[in-house]
């Protein structure tokens, strides 16, 4: 292995990455694992917070610019509906949250993987960040009709495509990288690229 220091940088950012990934992962899982607690739990704390007077004692007790504040952002919410309005946000949270975990257990695997080939320019590598990409893209488009659906909101996804879109342009330039190494590995013992395929 042709021991460059800009691959042992890479290399070596890569090992932090690979760990940020799984932190990352693990943070997500507990996320929605309490966002699906929540889920359960939302109508029983609506009945407790609001049941008798206490929803209007919440109202009077703001000033009148909260109260038009308020009024401004949730309209003529009312207590019988702010627990499916809740749940509906926890539902588009708990699609992001999988969403999310599902791209940072893919960036994990990636990560490890260059860390055991020794450099990013592989083939197996550039097809994992194809297939990074991919999901990604997948995956923002999943989120934004879910939320345009649960929410009744206007459909928008956009920067949420950047992302995958790196991930595909990377994963071309990683697989030529690795078509280059493998024409120098056929005329060349030395290899400019590093690492093994």
């Amino acid at each position: 292995m042709n021991d460059s220091k800009s691959l042992n940088t890479i290399i070596t950012l890569t090992k932090i990455a690979k760990v940020l990934s799984m932190i990352v992962f693990v943070l997500l899982i507990i996320s929605t694992v309490a966002c699906a607690i929540s889920l359960a739990v939302i109508p029983k704390l609506n009945d407790f917070l609001f049941k008798g007077d206490n929803w209007n004692t919440f109202i009077e007790n703001l000033s009148a610019a909260q109260r038009e504040e308020f009024i401004s952002v949730f309209g003529d919410l009312t207590p019988d509906k702010i627990a499916p309005m809740m749940q509906s946000l926890l539902i588009c949270a708990v699609i992001v949250l999988i969403g999310s975990a599902v791209v940072a257990f893919l960036a994990y695997r990636y990560f490890k993987r260059v860390i055991e080939a020794g450099t990013p320019f592989t083939f197996a590598g550039a097809n994992e960040l194809r297939t990074l990409g991919i999901v990604s893209l997948a995956i923002a488009l999943a989120q934004a009709i879910a939320a345009a659906i649960i929410l009744k909101t206007d459909f928008s996804i956009g920067s949420n495509l950047a992302p995958g879109i790196a991930f595909l342009v990377v994963s071309v330039i990683f697989r030529h990288g690795a078509e280059l190494r493998e024409m120098a590995e056929s005329t060349s013992p030395a290899l400019p690229f590093g690492g093994e395929q």
